[in-house]
């Protein structure tokens, strides 16, 4: 009896300095292995391109749906989806601010704010969307791009309402997509020297010798108005606000395909240089 004390006595102390494995998970940087969208030569969006998302993101939404009341209910989106050679889905990252988390948006629009249990809802129809393998250089590559400034508004009735930005191009391009190509490409009306009139130094950056060339993406509209303006690269925050307010003010003349003004989309460089 004495034996069996002592080896269940030691059992109990071995057991108890057992080390623990650890609960720290390293998450792997997808972005060293998957290149933007901005990276690559061709990005060419669904393989059907008659695909609307619009169906599944409000299938997603309706079986999670906690809208019980008359009030709206508001699921927004945003998402990194992370496709691989063959166009296949292979992984989805929230990208959610801290804004979206919030229950009630600047609106007044109450928010649903269980990012997990949206986003699982969103996985089951999301891994099934095949798109057009990217280029670079010739070869098939990795990419991803950002589902975002969406959401699926939850109306009264059990009706749905599907809120998508101004356009939506690249891979996730719609049929509101700003071309990249057409037959005649927009200019600024009074060339390089108007957009160059429009480029204000700022003070703060000339006292701390920042200087550099900034990369400004365009889309400009059937008019040649600019309605949008993203940095596709940067430098300083400072001139890079800099540049896409001189881009906005400019006048195109407009992109024309078959003599018809379409939507278009246009990289503007603008090299802020200190003398």
């Amino acid at each position: 009896m004495k034996r069996f004390f002592l080896f269940f006595s030691l059992a109990i102390l071995f057991a108890g300095c057992k080390e623990e494995k650890p609960q720290i998970e390293l998450i792997p940087n997808l972005e060293a292995e998957y290149l933007s969208e901005e990276e690559v030569d061709k990005s060419l969006g669904f393989a059907d391109s008659n695909y609307d998302i619009r169906k599944d993101l409000v299938e997603a939404v309706k079986s999670i749906d906690e809208n019980k009341t008359d009030d709206t209910l508001s699921y927004i989106i945003a998402l990194r989806v992370y496709i691989d050679e063959k166009g296949k889905v292979r992984k989805l990252k929230d990208i959610s601010s801290y804004y979206d988390r919030l229950e009630v948006s600047s609106d007044g629009r109450k928010n649903f704010t269980d990012r997990d249990k949206l986003n699982n809802a969103l996985l089951k129809k999301i891994e099934y969307w095949r798109f057009n393998p990217s280029e670079k250089d010739g070869k098939r590559v990795k990419v991803y791009a950002d589902l975002k400034d969406l959401s699926v508004i939850s109306l009264p009735g059990g009706k749905y309402e599907v809120k998508l930005p101004n356009f939506m191009s690249g891979i996730f391009g719609s049929q509101e997509e700003y071309l990249t190509n057409a037959d005649e490409m927009p200019m600024p009306l009074g060339g390089l020297e108007a957009l160059a009139k429009n480029v204000i130094y700022p003070e703060q950056a000339k006292r701390e010798g920042i200087e550099g060339k900034v990369f400004v993406k365009a889309l400009i509209d059937e008019q040649g108005n600019v309605v949008k303006t993203e940095i596709i690269k940067g430098v300083n925050p400072l001139l890079d606000n800099a540049a896409r307010d001189a881009v906005m003010k400019i006048k195109f003349t407009p992109g024309k395909v078959k003599g018809k003004p379409v939507k278009t989309q246009v990289t503007v460089p603008i090299f802020f240089k200190l003398k």
